[in-house]
């Protein structure tokens, strides 16, 4: 009995190793609440408990790559190399909820940043681990900031097309809109297979020169075009959203 009494309390004895791996997972919770937070505020599907768990979760996993590595003298990255390529499956889901939404890009790169800063704090990192997480910040919030003004001569709308079924198409409409200088923030797809046909939302800053009138003209010239309208349904949230 006192044999197993004695092994219990040598399970729960808190030593100044395992201090620091709780030391390092606060820091993993702390550096992705930092960046989910930020990605919840603009209404992504992985926020504020996504990139905790993932950051966590990864400085974990390094933490007993690490381990086992030394108990059993083998490969200290074997089992976190797996993150790499394990995450890829969360960030295909961020991708997928939105079907074809570019605005997901951004949340699948910062899921998988996130990853790597857990990694890296799991690794005993600490430094670089903070200096990436506010890199990421950086790149979220004050290149946000710079992008709204470089754009805020324009109005944010909502381009939808309707067209036969042709993926080709859509190369087209962007190549129209480029020449327009129009800035594409947003692509949504819907397809009809039964009936052969799409539907294509752009959501777009429009120049304030631009004609509107010419534009239209030039997109129903394009082969395959049905209908062509601007959807101001939604706007509000879809601005206070963008760029993402």
């Amino acid at each position: 009995m006192s044999d197993l009494m004695d092994s219990l309390y040598s399970i729960f004895i808190i030593d100044s190793k395992q201090i620091t791996i709780i030391l390092k997972l606060l820091l993993a919770l702390f550096c992705g609440g930092v960046i989910g937070y930020e990605r919840g505020r603009h209404s992504q599907p992985a926020g504020l408990r996504t990139h905790i768990i993932i950051a966590v979760g990864s400085c974990l996993i390094m933490v007993l790559s690490i381990h086992l590595g030394d108990l059993y003298n083998g490969d200290r990255t074997r089992i976190a190399a797996q993150v790499v390529s394990g995450i890829g499956f969360l960030g295909g889901a961020a991708i997928i909820r939105f079907k074809f939404a570019v605005k997901g890009v951004t949340t699948v790169a910062t899921i998988w940043t996130t990853a790597g800063i857990g990694l890296s704090i799991g690794g005993g990192l600490y430094l670089v681990s903070l200096v990436a997480s506010g890199i990421v910040m950086f790149t979220l919030m004050a290149l946000n900031v710079w992008e709204r003004k470089v754009f805020k001569k324009g109005s944010i709308n909502k381009l939808v097309l309707e067209a036969n079924r042709d993926l080709d198409l859509i190369a087209e409409v962007f190549k129209l809109l480029d020449n327009y200088n129009i800035v594409i923030r947003n692509l949504g797809l819907t397809e009809d297979i039964v009936q052969n046909l799409m539907e294509i939302n752009v959501t777009v800053i429009l120049p304030d020169q631009i004609s509107v009138k010419s534009l239209f003209y030039d997109l129903s010239n394009l082969k395959g075009v049905l209908k062509i309208h601007l959807d101001q349904k939604d706007m509000a949230s879809i601005k206070s959203r963008l760029p993402y």
